[in-house]
């Protein structure tokens, strides 16, 4: 979904027929100068965002920002003042600050996560654990903190996880329904589309290589693997299949993530934690004039 509908859905939500209480208070003519400030040290996210919020309630409103998305803004800093009609700017405070403070949060827990890893050679990627409608800009606040998008959805990778190993019978059956579908091979040509095996235990593992079924594996997730068990993992996997990449996922945080990311992996994906619960920026739209 794009930014332009939620945009419209946020208002559709909030104002419906109009802000009562503006609409007494404050005359149609009224202007006013407004700015919006961070109340702590964060990473910017969605700037465009809430200058599209005000331009759908009033086309003529003058934003002038002064950071980009990616930024790092401190504590009271001004990232943007606004000038124009004061029912528009009030009416829009809610609706641009949900924007702002919830892509903000992604893109400043992200690049804690990033922060804790820059020293080794992983990537953190973030997960389709988001809030529907929301992925595609949760998704770019992750890139804005410094971390990386896994795939976007169901329709632009394989990723052949528990349920449907469980579904298929086991791992070899699974894998081989795949590679042996018509439609995969023609995705596999056109699209260079991706195969990742989700797997569970190191007995698993050793499955896949000793049926050689890794052949048409570009990726292998070790899933709620202990750090002992990564590194019991990753040197099997190198060793049978060098072109193979490897992401630890599952119970991962920024306690331990240091040292998973010390056992030779690739990437870590990290879900809930990136996308649906970090903490809410602190940042305020307040009226100057």
């Amino acid at each position: 979904m794009d930014a332009n509908l939620l945009i419209e859905l946020a208002i559709k939500e909030d104002i419906r027929e109009g802000d009562i209480t503006s609409n007494c208070i404050i005359p149609e003519d009224a202007i006013a100068k407004a700015q919006i400030i961070f109340k702590q040290s964060a990473i910017l996210c969605g700037i465009d965002i809430a200058k599209q919020v005000l331009h759908k309630l009033d086309a003529k409103i003058k934003f002038k920002k002064f950071f980009e998305d990616g930024a790092m803004i401190n504590e009271g800093e001004i990232v943007a003042i606004i000038e124009g009609k004061t029912k528009a700017i009030i009416c829009s405070e809610r609706i641009l600050l949900n924007f702002l403070q919830h892509l903000s949060a992604v893109a400043t827990t992200a690049n804690t996560y990033a922060d804790k890893v820059n020293k080794y050679n992983v990537k953190i990627l973030d997960t389709r654990k988001t809030i529907p409608g929301f992925r595609e800009l949760e998704k770019y606040a992750v890139l804005c903190g410094g971390c990386q998008n896994h795939r976007f959805g169901l329709f632009d990778m394989v990723l052949i996880k528990d349920n449907h190993i469980c579904a298929a019978g086991n791992v070899e059956k699974a894998v081989n329904s795949i590679i042996s579908n018509p439609n995969f091979k023609r995705l596999r040509k056109a699209k260079a589309m991706k195969v990742e095996l989700e797997i569970e235990t190191l007995q698993q593992l050793n499955e896949v290589f000793a049926k050689n079924l890794d052949k048409e594996i570009d990726i292998i997730m070790l899933d709620n693997f202990s750090i002992n068990d990564t590194k019991k993992a990753v040197p099997l996997i190198r060793n049978a299949n060098k072109n193979i990449k490897i992401e630890s996922s599952g119970g991962i945080n920024l306690d331990n993530i240091e040292e998973y990311a010390k056992t030779g992996i690739d990437f870590i994906s990290i879900g809930a934690a990136l996308t649906l619960s970090p903490k809410i920026v602190d940042i305020s739209l307040e009226i100057i004039t």
